[in-house]
């Protein structure tokens, strides 16, 4: 293990597939490259009409798919091609509005409610980042060794807030990206040294995990999942109508 270690502890939502009416077909010009002739929220067709030699009529098509490819624009009611793009209010708080899902961050990662995501049905996300633990599952003891503080966010467009000095007593940041197929925060720890060891704490290293914890102010209720990880963890899935939380991961930032 190198002496100074970085690591990254990724929460993600992402959209699942969902049935949404399909926009009509556009206006098709046989004179020029492939058109777009039908939209879905994760898909397009694209056409293209020309003359064979002998005067028929010869039509090529192909389906584009990526999950969250258009939104419905409630400006024209059409689907349009979702944008991952965060754009910065008057008063700094970071607004992704052109997608299924739309995100807003505040300036200031420590304050009630400053993650907020509205997910494709309409249903919120309200939470807030709160502070880093190390776990015991062999007696249930929980320590708390870094909490969340106040920090501003920086802007690295074109979808990443970076609040790049969030946590006391460690070096540490918390980052959200924000992409057409869903929305992630990452837990940057720039050196784990500063975390010292699970024994400092009295607990056991073999069966101590370390843990991002958030507060959550409104959410639906999740389908929960239990499953059982390779490395004999209990894990939830937590399932909600059209996005689902991802299995978090952790890995060091120089590491394959």
């Amino acid at each position: 293990m190198k002496r100074t270690l970085s690591i990254v502890l990724l929460v993600s939502l992402w959209t699942s597939c969902l049935n949404a009416q399909i926009a009509s077909p556009v206006a098709l010009d046989s004179s020029k490259s492939p058109a777009v002739v039908e939209v879905g929220p994760h898909h397009r067709v694209w056409q293209n009409v020309s003359a064979g030699e002998h005067g028929q009529t010869i039509t090529n098509s192909y389906t584009e798919l990526a999950t969250g490819m258009n939104y419905l624009d409630p400006a024209t009611g059409q689907y349009t091609e979702s944008q991952a793009t965060f754009e910065i209010t008057s008063k700094g708080y970071a607004v992704a509005s052109k997608g299924q899902h739309q995100a807003i961050l505040a300036p200031n990662i420590n304050s009630g409610g400053s993650v907020d995501l509205r997910m494709p049905d309409g249903s919120r996300l309200l939470s807030n980042p709160m502070g880093l633990s190390f776990y015991d599952r062999s007696n249930g003891t929980n320590v708390l060794v870094a909490e969340v503080k106040d920090c501003i966010g920086q802007f690295i467009a074109p979808n990443v807030i970076l609040y790049d000095d969030a946590f006391t007593d460690i070096k540490g940041a918390v980052r959200y990206t924000y992409t057409k197929a869903g929305f992630e925060q990452d837990v940057l720890i720039y050196d784990s040294s500063a975390l010292g060891s699970p024994e400092d704490y009295g607990l056991t290293p073999a069966t101590t995990l370390l843990e991002m914890y958030s507060e959550f102010h409104s959410a639906p209720t999740p389908l929960k999942i239990t499953e059982i990880t390779p490395d004999n963890l209990t894990d939830e899935v937590l399932n909600l109508p059209q996005m689902a939380f991802r299995r978090c991961k952790a890995f060091g930032i120089d590491a394959p």
